[in-house]
């Protein structure tokens, strides 16, 4: 009988553990899924030079042509660190926003050379699986700053990859109408971080 007790009484013990332990995954995962947040990753701004020998619309053709190629670096490392986190999963990476301004000459606009512009991003830099990320609707005369329009894509490998590249096309529908023209691009992806 006292064999019994003490069964009985181990077992009103032992179960409310188990099922506190069962609990305590389901809390850690619901405290998880509270504890995410999305953080905006500014891409550096990049300057585009374009020379009018480069850029001629042949035989008054027009057509998209590529205005810049170049590396991004992601670093997740220091977006762990910044926010005291030992580790993350990284999910939901999206483009958030993408600006192009006209920095020089003065007296030039977007509309005397082109009238639209796309960025497309691959995980490769032989562009193999090459996607639109965002893109310009037809620009306005006399516009020096567009706002581009962003697709909703999933770019969550790219940023896990922490390396990506960039195409800048612009559609040429005139002769440049200066010797150069520079153009900062710039802007941001978001990811969303979950402690572990």
């Amino acid at each position: 009988q006292m064999n019994t007790k003490f069964r009985i009484l181990a077992f009103a013990i032992v179960v409310p553990f188990l099922f506190l332990s069962q609990s305590c995954e389901k809390i850690k995962d619901e405290i998880n899924k509270i504890a995410a947040f999305d953080v905006n990753i500014e891409l550096p701004a990049e300057v585009v030079t374009i020379d009018s020998l480069d850029y001629k619309s042949s035989d008054g053709v027009l057509d998209w042509t590529i205005l810049k190629q170049y590396m991004i670096d992601v670093d997740l490392q220091q977006i762990l660190d910044d926010n005291d986190i030992e580790s993350a999963d990284f999910t939901n990476g999206r483009w958030d926003s993408y600006e192009a301004t006209l920095i020089y000459p003065d007296n030039v606009d977007f509309s005397s050379f082109t009238d639209k512009f796309k960025v497309t991003a691959a995980i490769n830099q032989n562009f193999s699986d090459e996607i639109e990320v965002a893109y310009t609707q037809t620009i306005n005369p006399g516009t020096k700053t567009v706002t581009f329009l962003v697709n909703d894509v999933d770019i969550t490998s790219y940023i896990k990859a922490e390396l990506f590249y960039l195409r800048i096309w612009g559609f040429k529908t005139n002769t440049l109408p200066a010797e150069i023209v520079n153009i900062e691009f710039k802007g941001e992806v978001q990811v969303k971080v979950n402690p572990l």
